[in-house]
């Protein structure tokens, strides 16, 4: 919310000295596109974890809530481990129950990543759908 805030005053900055709304909209287009490229390399690194994780037997704890976002909680033998994603909102009892699920677990030291069914789901729906926007938002601004 803060960032739209703060955007919301420089666009009206911008306006009150003078520059083109042209220009203001191709730089918040621009701006657009460096978030789905972000996107795009966020869901590419999920994937990777994905796939050089393991599929582990874990027990669903409980929703932490963190903020405004809450994560799922696993137990993986006798660790607790949070989603890397954030926990669904909607329907969470339906979604999350206590009860024993198949997990991808990826450990590296002290780094790790555990990823759910939802996940996973989001991580290979994302992927696709965020370098697709990438794509053609750039193709766009390059047209223009």
């Amino acid at each position: 919310m803060e960032f739209v805030i703060i955007l919301a005053v420089i666009i009206v900055l911008l306006l009150i000295l003078g520059v083109n709304v042209y220009v203001i909209i191709q730089g918040l287009l621009w701006l657009m596109e460096v978030i789905l490229i972000g996107m795009t390399l966020f869901f590419l690194l999920s994937i990777i974890l994905l796939l050089l994780g393991k599929w582990q037997d874990a027990a669903f704890l409980r929703v932490e809530k963190e903020g405004s976002f809450g994560h799922a909680v696993y137990r993986l033998g006798d660790a607790e481990h949070r989603n890397l994603y954030p926990a669904e909102g909607f329907l969470q009892n339906l979604i999350y129950r206590k009860t024993s699920v198949r997990v991808r677990f990826w450990e590296h030291g002290r780094l790790h990543a555990l990823f759910d069914r939802y996940s996973i789901l989001i991580a290979a729906l994302g992927l696709p759908l965020s370098a697709a926007g990438a794509v053609l938002l750039g193709m766009f601004l390059l047209w223009m």
